[in-house]
């Protein structure tokens, strides 16, 4: 993100800017420094491409602007129809599963997701803000009837409604414990919820009331409903396929069945025609408004999960699904293109050669490899459907690859062309390092050690016991060889001083099981392993200290370390997770990898300049070490003593820099009921904030704790006030506080 620095030209100061400089120097109390960085700078996507992780949500705004949501926190859209991309990574550090988005209007948009995520746009998406409403539930669906009045819906029953376009929320109570999947209205009075256990649930009274109606006799979940004008509606049956229909806004549905199941979402164009969208790359479409279904298969690698389409005289529609893959239709539905790009094997093993040239072993015999820095990534099917878990190159021309059942491949080609050589063992091999062209060592499960001495075109079997499996082998020089795994659970050290002819077993104490090893010089290496598990030793390997990671978020399986120099180093392993280095593996700081893929092997040219692979195709490089470090303090949540107003920041407050508002925090000691008002200096009362029932604790947006109120310097006619002084003020039942806060445009 660029900074903003305001310059102003030399001359006589006004006596107004003389005034307000005053006021700064009085009212600026609280202001918050802290910001986010938004730019390109972290990991980003090579392959699949424009992005990896599974989508869940579209919305087609008009023919050109399009948005889709997905998991860890992926936000994606296009504002050229489809032709480029653009991830974004302003929002407030999300990296939970996002599950709908819905746009009622082009500039306001709101996301929901998990652990009660919901998020506002009044600007077209150029920025979000964290609407916060108290709940950890799933939130399935968001519908907005205008810029004010909207729904979510959610897991365990749960539904929420604001009047004022979200400034505050309040829970509309069901009674229920059902997961509610789809909402939708068709007036401000009547609207409809697809829920599971096949139940529609339907309102006439804005939502304060709702009747379940139970002559829709399904098996299965209700999981999307549609409606085309306040007449015309369906409702989908996830497995069974059936789809309801209805003519008279509600008051009747008639059942019929499109003999698919694992069915996900419906949208419709018209009243005849309308597709739905399923597993394994099914398309349904009908042209008979629902009555006969069509049957498609576009992706059988593909579970689609939404589709959104704009309604006629318009043609266009999207699909979205697993593996990040995004179809298009510009002829109603009639023909689907492709826009997504990438193989989406699950990647084991990683080979940089230099900045441009790097391999990266899958499963199903797929190699891929690039020549241009990643910019472009080419796949080679070897015809061997094994997984190939290690690669390693010789030099640029000769490769080797190990996988399972004992499978090595020789290229001699660039990695072109592969062969395979003969079985010396059946187990599994996991690992492979060439030094040079008189040695090189493969291991495995069952205690496997292969050792060649031609640059790995011939292998020797070197047995250890079978209890042992070696996940992981590095030279620290010609001679001398370490390697880890583990014996029943329990981490193990294997050393060889002789280039691999023997092997001796350091007494190791009993970590958890170790994946990946490095060594940056003869006497200092580290380890990483199963549970956070981070290793590092001083003395040639002999004595190994543990560095674990204290916060239970990141005590996953970390698959892989790599350091560039005797300072900086990365781990990679499960859930997505990335840790940084910067003090030779004394301290270990989490960075954003912008997925929650696993992730395998993590391999650097510089400080800066490295990949990390890992399932269904993911591959991601980073140009300035993995950018900004994150927050992953355990969450304390701060106790409130009394029922007072926190300042606000950031203040001075400045619309234009600061465009989704002050934030104007506050904390209570019991639960009650909220309102908070702004006035001017002469007591007029410009904007009031009704927060409803709240729960007692800190609203203050840091850590742990829920998010703030704000105020966006309108008042309650939506227009903007002018620059000045203003209280704002915290009411209840049984308490009141002030504040001031300085506005400047």
């Amino acid at each position: 993100m660029s900074n903003k620095i305001k310059h102003t030209r030399r001359g006589m100061i006004s006596y107004q800017v003389l005034f307000f400089l005053l006021v700064i120097s009085l009212f600026m109390i609280s202001t918050n420094l802290s910001s986010q960085i938004i730019d390109s700078s972290g990991w980003f996507w090579q392959n699949p491409l424009p992005q990896g992780n599974d989508l869940y949500g579209i919305t087609t705004v008009d023919a050109q602007h399009v948005y889709a949501v997905g998991d860890a926190g992926m936000l994606l859209n296009s504002t050229d129809g489809g032709v480029s991309w653009s991830i974004q990574g302003n929002i407030e550090d999300i990296r939970t599963s996002l599950r709908s988005i819905k746009f009622p209007i082009q500039t306001n948009g709101w996301i929901v997701g998990e652990q009660g995520r919901i998020l506002n746009t009044t600007n077209s998406g150029e920025s979000w803000r964290v609407r916060y409403v108290g709940t950890s539930n799933i939130l399935k669906d968001v519908f907005f009837l205008d810029r004010n009045l909207g729904w979510v819906a959610g897991q365990n029953g749960y539904l929420i409604r604001t009047t004022n376009s979200g400034s505050s929320w309040e829970r509309l109570g069901l009674n229920l414990t059902n997961s509610l999947n789809s909402i939708q209205f068709i007036s401000p009075q009547v609207g409809f919820i697809a829920a599971d256990q096949h139940t529609l649930y339907s309102t006439k009274n804005n939502g304060n009331d709702w009747q379940s109606t139970d002559t829709l006799v399904s098996p299965r979940d209700f999981v999307s409903l549609k409606f085309i004008n306040s007449s015309n509606g369906w409702i989908l049956s996830r497995e069974f396929g059936d789809i309801f229909i209805t003519t008279d806004a509600g008051s009747n549905w008639t059942k019929k069945t499109t003999g698919s199941g694992n069915l996900n979402a419906l949208d419709f164009f018209s009243q005849q025609v309308g597709v739905v969208v399923g597993n394994n790359g099914l398309l349904l479409r009908s042209v008979t408004g629902g009555v006969v279904w069509n049957k498609t298969v576009l992706d059988s690698t593909t579970d689609f999960m939404n589709v959104s389409v704009l309604p006629s005289p318009n043609s266009v529609g999207w699909l979205v699904g697993t593996n990040g893959r995004i179809w298009k239709t510009t002829d109603s539905g009639i023909n689907w293109d492709n826009y997504s790009s990438g193989d989406v094997s699950d990647m084991r093993g990683l080979a940089v050669l230099d900045q441009n040239r790097a391999f990266a072993s899958c499963a199903n015999g797929v190699i891929m490899f690039t020549r241009n820095g990643g910019t472009k990534w080419d796949t080679v099917r070897t015809n061997h459907n094994i997984v190939l878990n290690s690669i390693d190159f010789l030099d640029e021309l000769t490769g080797v690859a190990v996988g399972d059942s004992g499978f090595i491949l020789y290229t001699l080609d660039r990695g072109l062309n592969w062969t395979k050589l003969t079985n010396v063992v059946t187990s599994r091999l996991l690992k492979i390092k060439l030094y040079s062209s008189l040695v090189g060592i493969a291991v495995g499960e069952e205690g496997v050690i292969l050792r060649s001495t031609n640059g790995g075109l011939d292998w020797n079997l070197i047995q250890l016991h079978q209890n042992y499996r070696i996940a992981d082998v590095q030279f620290v020089d010609k001679d001398t060889i370490i390697a880890v795994g583990d014996s029943s659970g329990l981490g193990r050290m294997f050393k060889s001083t002789d280039a691999g002819l023997t092997w001796d077993i350091p007494h190791a104490e009993p970590y958890m099981a170790l994946l990946s090893v490095q060594f940056i010089s003869p006497r200092t290496g580290f380890a990483s392993g199963r549970n956070g598990t981070i290793l590092t030793t001083t003395d040639y390997g002999t004595t190994w200290y543990p560095r674990r990671i204290s916060e239970s978020s990141l005590k996953v399986d970390f698959q892989s370390i790599f350091f560039s120099d005797d300072s900086v180093g990365w781990v990679a392993g499960r859930k997505g997770t990335v840790l940084k280095s910067i003090n030779g593996g004394k301290n270990w700081f989490a960075l954003a990898s912008g997925t929650n893929r696993d992730l395998y092997a993590a391999n650097f040219i510089s400080d800066k300049v490295g990949w990390i692979i890992g399932d269904r195709g993911t591959i991601l490089k980073t140009i300035d070490g993995g950018g900004r470090i994150l927050n992953t303090d355990p969450i304390v949540s701060k106790t409130a003593k009394e029922i007072r107003l926190l300042p606000n920041f950031p203040n001075p407050y400045y619309p234009m820099n600061h465009p989704m508002g002050t934030y104007l925090p506050f904390e209570l000691d019991v639960s009650t009921f909220v309102t908070l008002k702004i006035y001017d200096l002469l007591g007029r009362k410009i904007q009031e904030i009704p927060l409803g029932y709240v729960s007692a604790g800190v609203y203050d947006n840091s850590r742990g704790n829920p998010f703030a109120p704000s105020w966006d310097g309108r008042d309650m006619n939506g227009i903007s006030v002018t620059t000045g002084v203003y209280v704002y003020a915290l009411s209840t039942p049984r308490a009141r506080d002030t504040g001031k806060l300085l506005l400047i445009r």
